[in-house]
């Protein structure tokens, strides 16, 4: 019996270890694909309408997906405020997902054409509908890493602020590498934990 469980144990460890790999989603694909993802916007670059406000562009997918932020084109000093209606970070293109409660990560490069540089120009991501900053406002034009997030993952969402000037130039991010773990790799990997259990515990009756 204690044979059998080692063996079965070992099994448990070479799924988990293959879960990355195999049981992953990787980029923008199947349940993740970019048709099933949201685009929406918190207030209106001037001049009104969806032109200016921002786009994604999704040329890229599976491998990766690009954000573009608002910017008025009227307005290429950022010397007047052109958004109407933002809220704490000024005008947003927001791009969002279902996420299941599972955990995800990605790679994130920044850049801003803003004249005002990355202060001006905000890149983050929506954990639950709650913003997290990504970029360095007093950090170059040009910036990446890495974003990790685990417990109680509902939603996740990228956004690109453009300010309250929201000209001299947009900004932009790349995303690229998300991995999310399909739950049917968990629950596989659970159901095997509790059959491990369970045969241990047969294996103490029969001692006892």
């Amino acid at each position: 019996m204690l044979k059998r469980s080692l063996s079965i144990a070992a099994m448990l460890l070479g799924l988990a270890a293959s879960m990355s790999a195999a049981g992953a989603v990787i980029g923008f694909s199947g349940p993740f694909d970019p048709s099933t993802w949201t685009t929406s916007f918190v207030g209106d670059v001037l001049p009104p309408g969806a032109a200016d406000n921002g786009s994604v562009n999704t040329a890229g997918a599976p491998n990766s997906i690009t954000i573009i932020g608002g910017d008025d084109p009227n307005n290429p000093d950022g010397a007047f405020n052109s958004c109407i209606g933002g809220d704490l970070f000024g005008c947003e293109i927001r791009y969002s997902h279902p996420a299941f409660g599972l955990p995800i990560s990605f790679n994130w490069s920044y850049t801003t054409n803003d004249s005002c540089g990355a202060q001006c120009d905000i890149f983050g991501v929506l954990i639950n509908g709650v913003e997290q900053i990504l970029s360095d406002a007093g950090g170059l034009a040009t910036q990446s890493g890495t974003f990790r997030f685990s417990p109680g993952l509902t939603t996740i969402g990228f956004f690109v602020s453009c300010g309250m000037d929201c000209g001299g130039g947009a900004a932009s991010s790349i995303i690229s590498q998300l991995a999310i773990p399909e739950p049917g790799s968990i629950a596989l990997l659970g159901l095997g934990l509790t059959a491990l259990f369970g045969i241990r515990r047969r294996g103490v009756r029969t001692r006892t």
